[in-house]
């Protein structure tokens, strides 16, 4: 089967719990990964220029950010650029996160459906209702999910 189950637990203070990683991770590429780079001698000059262009980006995003100059849609495309995390906005129930400490693929289907799922009793009916492939533990990871974070979502993609 081909399309993933992602979990997402609700952020509820979006802009202010997001922006300190965010920050961290700008600077962590100014002051450690870029200058790193452009001191490898065996760079071409094509490289150099890119790795200017990206240092010039990042102090951009770190002014916008600082200076709370970013719409909410700018701060999240900028925050899943930035980071492994993956940022879902759903109209009417808020902001949802997924990283890598969150469970993946509990279970698997078909078609990449754009339902969102929001507690234990509704994914064990979508997943009765579906074509699904589980696993033996699978019921124990959902329980677990939805006990640690009972505001939280399942997507697929």
């Amino acid at each position: 089967m081909g399309c993933h189950t992602w979990c997402f637990k609700k952020i509820n203070s979006p802009k202010e719990a997001l922006a300190a990683k965010m920050k961290q991770v700008i600077l962590t590429e100014l002051d450690q990964h870029i200058p790193k780079m452009l001191d490898d001698t065996t760079n071409t000059p094509e490289h150099i220029e890119s790795l200017y262009t990206v240092k010039e980006l990042l102090e951009t995003y770190l002014y916008n950010l600082e200076e709370d100059e970013l719409t909410d849609e700018e701060f999240y495309d900028m925050y899943t650029r930035l980071t492994e995390d993956v940022v879902h906005w759903v109209p009417g129930r808020g902001l949802f996160i997924s990283t890598n400490e969150l469970p993946h693929d509990i279970f698997r289907t078909r078609n990449y459906p754009e339902d969102c799922l929001f507690s234990l009793e509704e994914t064990r009916q979508w997943i009765r209702e579906h074509e699904c492939e589980v696993h033996e533990w699978t019921d124990a990871e959902l329980s677990a999910f939805w006990k640690n974070f009972p505001d939280g979502m399942i997507a697929f993609g």
